[in-house]
């Protein structure tokens, strides 16, 4: 249901934007007047908010973008960039030359114009299977699966499951075949084009072992799929679902995503200190937040100090 307007949405927004803002200064007030080295983490989610619901409008070439747009819609994540930087000047005045100001985001943004339907991949190569496929509109939630002829499916964004012996509830696959099988839809995925337009639909492919380390390494997704800019998993994968068609537009407000090839959406890091490398990444900010403070990281944390 599209509850808000874009506009009623810009306004909501404001109000939670503003209250952020409040709560920021008394923070930093409060962290200001304390004597001892301390850390002072604030999270703005308004960046975030507004490039998923906004994202459409100022993108041209996204199939639920309106040719009239307003020229206010069209610029209001621009607009919005122009808010924190406004933010992260007053902060800077705000502090004392001893003490460091680090800005950082977690991710950046796509268009999400075309949905994926992995499942429907799946079953398209012959790893999933359906009871009834005349009935597939019905099944969601993984329903309707037939598990005894099913090697492989998908639910969530990003995240495709192997259907291993013992570790699923009617596994089929032995776990002496789950690595190579992994490997088989890895691959198969890689090659995985829009038909009508011969365009990539996933240009990140990740098998678990290589990303994920410890004892809890079984319970992770077998593959991880990263789309290509445009795409991103369906609405009908995150619910375990298998429509029949494999491409389809994206007609939702939430037009702007990250849940795609990690490559194409970098995050952004700025620091009042000097840095020493050129580039990182998450694991690298926290272990230089510890080791500014003297902390030796656990053995188990992966990561180098930036400054």
């Amino acid at each position: 249901a599209h509850i808000l307007s874009p506009r009623e949405f810009i306004t909501q927004s404001e109000l939670v934007l503003d209250e952020r803002r409040r709560m920021f200064r008394y923070e930093l007030d409060r962290f200001r007047d304390q004597q001892a080295k301390r850390l002072l983490f604030f999270y703005f989610s308004s960046i975030d908010q507004r490039h998923h619901m906004l994202y459409r409008q100022m993108d041209p070439d996204h199939p639920f973008h309106e040719k009239d747009t307003p020229n206010d819609l069209a610029t209001a994540i621009r607009t919005t960039y122009e808010e924190i930087d406004e933010l992260v000047g007053w902060t800077l005045e705000a502090l004392d030359k001893d003490t460091t100001l680090i800005v950082l985001s977690d991710h950046g943004f796509a268009p999400f114009r075309r949905q994926a339907n992995l499942n429907t991949w799946l079953e398209q190569h012959g790893y999933l299977k359906l009871k009834d496929p005349y009935n597939r509109d019905l099944y969601e939630w993984l329903k309707g699966i037939d598990w005894s002829r099913t090697r492989a499916f998908a639910i969530g964004l990003n995240s495709l499951y192997i259907n291993v012996r013992g570790r699923e509830k009617h596994g089929i696959v032995e776990p002496s075949e789950r690595a190579a099988l992994a490997s088989e839809i890895a691959e198969g995925l890689r090659a995985w084009k829009e038909e009508a337009t011969g365009a990539p639909v996933v240009s990140q492919v990740v098998l678990r072992e290589h990303v994920y380390h410890g004892r809890h390494v079984d319970e992770a997704p077998d593959v991880l799929v990263g789309y290509a800019r445009g795409y991103r998993a369906s609405w009908a994968t995150t619910t375990g679902k298998v429509p029949a068609t494999l491409i389809e537009d994206n007609d939702h407000e939430w037009s702007g995503d990250h849940c795609i090839d990690s490559r194409e959406v970098p995050g952004v890091l700025l620091s009042s200190r000097l840095l020493i490398a050129k580039e990182g990444n998450l694991r690298d900010a926290t272990v230089s937040i510890l080791a500014y403070f003297g902390i030796q990281a656990p053995s188990q944390m992966q990561g180098r100090p930036l400054f």
